[in-house]
C-alpha cells in the first residue's frame, strides 16, 4: 500500500486506528500487570491463613493432650470426671450412718405379713443317669483288638500283680496303603478235539490289554475327581511308593475309563432332560492348543434338574 498515494482522509483513519491499538494495548498490559498483584496478595494472603491454621490446630492437638492426661489422673484417683458443658461436680461428703429403723407396730406388722409372697420353686425330677457312650467304629472298619497287662509294679517293682479292672478303649488307626504288582502266568492249552488253542484273559482288568487292575484305575479315578488331586502329584506319590509310570499313562488310563461310564452319562442326560426345565453352570479354564504352545479358554459345562 502507497501511502503517499492515498487520500489525506485515509491516512487519518490509518493513524486512528493505530492510536486506538496502542491505547488498548497500554491498557491489556495495565490490567495485567493489576491481575498479577492481586494474584501474588491472594496467594500472600492464603499462604498466611494455612500457617494461622497449622499453628491453630498445634495449640488444640496441646489441649487435647492435656486433657487426657487430666481425665487419666483423675480416673487414677478415683474423682468423678465432669461431662462436657457441665461443671464439676464436688466430691461427695461421706453421709452420716442412718438411724436403726424403730420396730413395727402390732397393725404395721399385719401389714408386712400381707404382702404377696414369691411363688414356690418348680420341684425338680429325677436326675438323669448319663447314657453309655457310644462307639463309632462302623461295621465295615476292621477292628484288631489286643491286651496291655503290666509285668511289674510302677511303685516297687514286684512281680506279683493280680488283675484289679479292666477298662476297653478304641483308638484310631491309619494302615499306609501300598500298590503292588500282580505277576499273572497264563497257561495257553491245545484243544484235543480241535486242535485250537486257548489262553485264559487277564484275571481283574477292566480293559481289554491294560497292564493294570481295576482297582488301581479306580484308585486313580477316586483321587483325580473326588479328592481333586491331579495327575501330576499322583505320580510324585507313586514314585514315592516304588510304582513309576508317566502322566500319558495315567491320562490315557482315565480317559479309557471313562468310556466305560459313558453308558451312565447318557442315562443322567436324558433323566435331566425329561424335566420342564434344568439349570446349567460353566466354569472357564486354560486349555493348551494341539500342537503348538498357547492356550485358548475351555469351559466345562453342569447340568441339573428341580429337584
Amino acid at each position: 500500500m502507497n501511502l503517499d498515494a492515498a487520500p489525506n482522509d485515509a491516512l487519518a483513519q490509518v493513524a486512528a486506528l493505530v492510536a486506538q491499538v496502542a491505547a488498548l494495548t497500554a491498557e491489556l498490559a495495565a490490567v495485567r500487570e493489576a491481575a498479577s498483584a492481586e494474584r501474588g496478595a491472594f496467594l500472600t494472603a492464603l499462604a498466611a491463613a494455612a500457617k494461622e491454621r497449622d499453628a491453630l490446630n498445634a495449640k488444640i492437638n496441646v489441649l487435647i493432650r492435656r486433657i487426657d492426661r487430666l481425665i487419666a489422673e483423675a480416673e487414677k484417683a478415683g474423682r468423678p470426671v465432669p461431662t462436657e458443658g457441665a461443671p464439676a461436680a464436688p466430691a461427695p461428703k461421706p453421709s452420716p450412718e442412718p438411724a436403726p429403723a424403730p420396730a413395727p407396730t402390732p397393725g404395721q406388722a399385719s401389714t408386712l405379713d400381707d404382702r404377696p409372697k414369691p411363688p414356690p420353686a418348680p420341684e425338680r425330677g429325677p436326675k438323669r443317669k448319663a447314657k453309655p457312650k457310644e462307639t463309632t467304629t462302623s461295621p465295615e472298619t476292621p477292628v484288631s483288638t489286643e491286651t496291655v497287662r503290666p509285668d511289674t509294679c510302677k511303685h516297687c517293682n514286684g512281680s506279683r500283680l493280680s488283675n484289679k479292672e479292666t477298662d476297653q478303649l478304641e483308638l484310631k488307626d491309619y494302615v499306609p496303603g501300598h500298590f503292588r504288582y500282580r505277576r499273572v502266568t497264563r497257561v495257553s492249552c491245545r484243544c484235543s478235539d480241535c486242535g485250537q488253542v486257548t489262553t485264559p484273559p487277564v484275571p481283574g482288568t477292566c480293559l481289554p490289554k491294560a497292564r493294570y487292575t481295576a482297582g488301581f484305575a479306580a484308585w486313580i479315578i477316586y483321587c483325580k475327581f473326588a479328592l481333586h488331586l491331579p495327575l501330576e502329584r499322583q505320580l510324585r506319590d507313586l514314585a514315592r511308593m516304588g510304582h513309576k509310570t508317566t502322566n500319558a499313562r495315567l491320562s490315557n488310563m482315565v480317559l479309557r475309563c471313562l468310556e466305560l461310564v459313558e453308558g451312565v452319562a447318557d442315562v443322567i442326560f436324558r433323566q435331566v432332560m425329561s424335566g420342564t426345565h434344568c439349570h446349567s453352570d460353566a466354569t472357564g479354564f486354560p486349555v493348551l492348543a494341539p500342537g503348538s504352545d498357547a492356550t485358548h479358554l475351555g469351559q466345562i459345562f453342569g447340568f441339573g434338574w428341580g429337584k
